[in-house]
């Protein structure tokens, strides 16, 4: 497949607050042994975009990010490193999270659950360029697999908000029947609510625009606190 050999990126200028992001032409790199090279059809924004991009936390974007935040990102595979053809071939779908890359080798890696602890991780749009261009290259063997039926746009929030609020349930040991409390109702609690649901959860939702939220989901079963959780009426328990 023949590359372009420039793209365009959203290039994080200036700092703190007033900082802009100007879409500027770079360089289309090429993968390396053990990396692919995606070309982006979608790249959520996450409030940790936000924070990166405007210097709001006490660490900053790394220079070998040059300025392109981006976490969250699905499309296609257009190019596939020497050592990992036999794990992608060009025309997969892929997705980009925030850990891009682990050690693959480290006590938190290799115990089957920690393995976003590993200290030699590289994250997305903080370490290393994001998913705010048009081609991303990212680590083949930590890049998501992304499944016929599921389109670009659905899948990149799930790359970091939906992953978080699955590895939230599953690691809650939470059963069917059983309650979670979500406080808040932003992109997290939607997400939360959809894994949620597939798992036939209860839910108590701290924060009135739950209540917009679940019903609008169909999610008979889940519940919206007043601010004082003895105010609430037992008929907001179903």
């Amino acid at each position: 497949m023949e590359l372009p050999k420039t793209q365009r990126a959203a290039v994080k200028q200036g700092s703190g607050a007033l900082s802009l992001k100007a879409l500027q032409d770079i360089p289309v790199q090429q993968p390396g042994p053990d990396q692919i090279l995606v070309k982006i059809n979608y790249s959520g924004l996450c409030a940790s975009d936000k924070s990166l991009l405007h210097d709001e936390w006490s660490f900053k974007m790394s220079d070998v990010t040059n300025g392109i935040a981006g976490h969250e990102g699905a499309g296609v595979v257009v190019a596939v490193g020497s050592n990992v053809q036999d794990l992608w071939q060009i025309g997969n779908r892929a997705g980009i999270k925030w850990i891009a890359s682990v050690c693959r080798r480290c006590e938190f890696c290799t115990n089957g659950q920690d393995e976003c602890h590993c200290p030699k991780q590289l994250n997305s749009g903080f370490t290393i360029a994001g998913t705010f261009q048009e081609y991303a290259l990212t680590d083949a063997h930590y890049a998501t697999r992304l499944p016929d039926g599921v389109k670009d746009e659905e899948a990149g929030p799930i790359m970091c908000g939906g992953v978080t609020a699955y590895v939230a349930c599953k690691r809650s040991q939470v059963k069917p029947g059983q309650w979670i409390v979500i406080p808040g109702a932003g992109g997290g609690a939607y997400l939360l609510t959809t894994v949620a649901l597939d798992l036939n959860v209860r839910l108590i939702g701290i924060a009135q625009d739950l209540v917009i939220l679940v019903s609008n989901m169909h999610a008979p079963w889940a519940c919206v606190s007043s601010p004082s959780m003895a105010e609430m009426p037992k008929e907001t328990f179903v």
